[in-house]
């Protein structure tokens, strides 16, 4: 019995503790129009997702269409990327994965539409079911990505970041 209540009083405690420590931030920024042509966009944008490594699996330049693999994350990276749900005992989201769809789109001669969704998702591994489940991104891949896109094309990106 002693056992059972130090298990317990443990568990409460790390789960306090790992609670104190969420982060809400939130970034209001998933698309951008770029003051530059649409094959300029393009390109720098597949020169950002291979410095990046992401795996790449459908380019449709015609259609403005790029999807990635899913890239298995830790669980400080879910953290990280997405609002994860917290209770008394923490998370129950031991890892997670991401993929990423992006539309780039023509809107006139000088200017292009980036449009990125980062699908997230965080295996729940404490008790059943087990499982991936999506979870909503904070925006952090989607403002990476899109900061280092306005870079190489030589624009300044604004956003908004709640708290």
């Amino acid at each position: 019995m002693k056992l059972f209540i130090l298990a317990v009083s443990a568990c409460i405690l790390t789960g306090c503790a790992s609670a104190q420590l969420r982060d809400t931030t939130y970034y209001n920024i998933k698309d951008i129009n770029i003051p530059k042509d649409y094959n300029t966009c393009w390109q720098n944008l597949l020169d950002v997702l291979s410095d990046q490594n992401e795996p790449i699996v459908t380019i449709e330049k015609e259609s403005g269409i790029l999807v990635s693999d899913f890239v298995n994350i830790s669980q400080d990276s879910l953290i990280r990327y997405a609002l994860v749900p917290y209770g008394m005992m923490g998370t129950g989201y031991t890892e997670g994965r991401y993929k990423l769809n992006i539309r780039v789109k023509k809107i006139s001669e000088n200017v292009t539409a980036v449009k990125i969704n980062a699908h997230i998702e965080g295996f729940w591994g404490i008790v059943q079911p087990y499982g991936w489940l999506a979870l909503e991104s904070r925006g952090v891949l989607e403002v990476g990505i899109l900061q280092q896109l306005a870079s190489k094309v030589g624009v300044e990106l604004t956003y908004s970041k709640n708290e």
